[in-house]
Parts: structure tokens; C-alpha cells; sequence
């Protein structure tokens, strides 16, 4: 991390403990943090979607999605989440009377952060929506440059939900039928119909477009697969290789912050 990066969120997730390693520590004080983005916890009402098609089971619990009872509105359903106790919900999922069938009135809560709903009529999801996000100018701290990460002798993973280690990937992966390879990743990936962001001035941006590129040689004290017979040869991703991380180009002004 250098002050090129500055603006860089680390933020702890479900009140977490965040443990740092390899950071830089910076002298300064409390006061010098601002807010960048912060909302508190909010209930946000989304009409005409249901964010648990095809995984709720009428009335039963699963895993990750909680069945409250049968309610005649979404504030008896919100009731039911708040003083339930197989919460704390992420997101709520509400059948309004006019749903019909034996569906109807049944109220869901979800546990886990997934949100990908599926537009269908008389169905309300609501989420819940919170960030307490804060920033500081490092502009002068002389902080140098860190490469990257490493826990003991491994690698870190970066700070990606839920998980930026792609081996560990399939610990959210939901198979409702293993034998054929039917599935849905649960946290962590977009799974419903998404919009693309529309095109861009390439040649600017392109022209702002840097890349980092880090392998086994930055860590020589560390033991890696690159260093066994045949390793020297490899250029691809992950132990034997290297590792790209692309800043601004494309991303300026689209995401925050623009890598990571």
C-alpha cells in the first residue's frame, strides 16, 4: 500500500475482529479519520421481487432461509423478523395475499448476505442496508510500498467476500443435484440478470491503466511450488506463477476503490 492507494476501505464484516498483517502502521490520530460512507442499519422495501425463488421451502426452515408464519402485511412480517430467534436476518422476503395459492402470506427471512432476487408479482424483499465506512489522507506519511500480504508463510487473502481464495470457493456453492452439476453459489457471485455498464473512451482510459505484478521473487524467504523441478518454467496464475492486479483504466470512476 503506498499513498497512491490512498482511499483504500478495509472494513470489517458482522462485527468480525479485522487483524491487519503485513500493514504499515500510521501516527496519526483519531481525529484525523473522516466518514466516507456511513448508513446506519436500514430496511429497504423492494416491490415485485423475491429474492428466495426457487430455494424457500413452504414453510419449513432451510440452512440459510427461515420461515416466520403467515402474515396479512410486510410490517406484521418485519414484526416477526425483529423479535424472532432465528435471526438476524439480512434480507426479508414477503408473499402479499394477492400472491395467491398456498404461498400466499408466508413470510421468509434470510441469514446469509445472498441477494440476487428475481422479479415476480405481489412478492416484496426488503434488504437490509448499512455501511460504516471511514477514510484517511496518508498524503505525507512515507509510508513506502507492501507489495502484498502474507499470513505466517501463506498468502492473504484479499479483501473480498466471501472469500478471495479460489480454492476455497466451493464452500458457497449450493448443489441442489451434484450428480448432474446444478447449482448456484450462494454468496459472493452475481447470479441473476445483470446490466452491462455502457462503453467507455477506451484509448483514455486504457492510457491510465496500471498493472501489478507480483510473484514468488518478492517473498524469497517463503517456500514456493515455483521453486520445484519444472516451477521456474511456469507464468500463469496463483503459486506457480504470478499475480495481476489491475488499478484505474476501466474501472476509474466506476467502482471504489478502482482495484482490490
Amino acid at each position: 500500500i503506498d499513498p497512491s492507494l490512498s482511499g483504500l476501505t478495509i472494513q470489517n464484516y458482522e462485527g468480525e475482529e479485522a487483524i491487519i498483517s503485513g500493514g504499515v502502521p500510521v501516527a496519526v490520530s483519531k481525529a484525523a479519520w473522516s466518514p466516507y460512507k456511513v448508513i446506519p442499519p436500514t430496511w429497504t422495501p423492494y416491490a415485485n421481487m423475491n429474492n428466495v425463488y426457487g430455494k424457500a421451502q413452504s414453510r419449513a426452515d432451510t440452512p440459510d432461509i427461515k420461515y416466520l408464519g403467515d402474515f396479512d402485511n410486510l410490517a406484521e412480517c418485519e414484526s416477526a423478523a425483529k423479535n424472532s430467534t432465528k435471526g438476524p436476518f439480512h434480507s426479508l422476503t414477503f408473499n402479499e395475499p394477492a400472491y395467491g395459492g398456498s404461498w400466499a402470506k408466508q413470510c421468509f427471512g434470510t441469514v446469509s448476505d445472498f441477494w440476487a432476487p428475481t422479479p415476480e408479482n405481489n412478492i416484496v424483499s426488503v434488504r437490509l442496508l448499512q455501511q460504516n465506512t471511514w477514510r484517511l489522507n496518508v498524503t505525507g506519511q512515507d509510508l513506502g510500498a507492501m507489495l502484498g500480504m502474507r499470513v505466517g508463510q501463506a498468502r492473504a487473502v484479499r479483501a473480498k467476500y466471501p472469500n478471495g481464495a479460489p480454492e476455497l470457493s466451493g464452500e458457497w456453492y449450493i448443489c441442489t443435484d451434484p450428480a448432474m452439476g446444478n447449482g448456484q453459489y450462494a454468496n459472493g457471485w452475481v447470479t441473476a440478470t445483470t446490466q452491462w455498464l455502457p462503453p467507455v473512451n477506451q484509448t483514455a482510459r486504457m492510457a491510465s491503466t496500471v498493472e501489478v505484478v507480483t510473484n514468488g521473487t518478492n517473498w524469497p524467504g517463503v517456500e514456493w511450488p515455483n521453486s520445484e523441478e519444472g516451477g521456474s518454467e511456469w507464468t500463469g496464475m496463483g503459486d506457480w506463477g504470478d499475480y495481476h492486479i489491475g488499478m484505474d483504466g476501466f474501472c476509474a470512476g466506476k467502482v471504489s476503490p478502482p482495484a482490490g
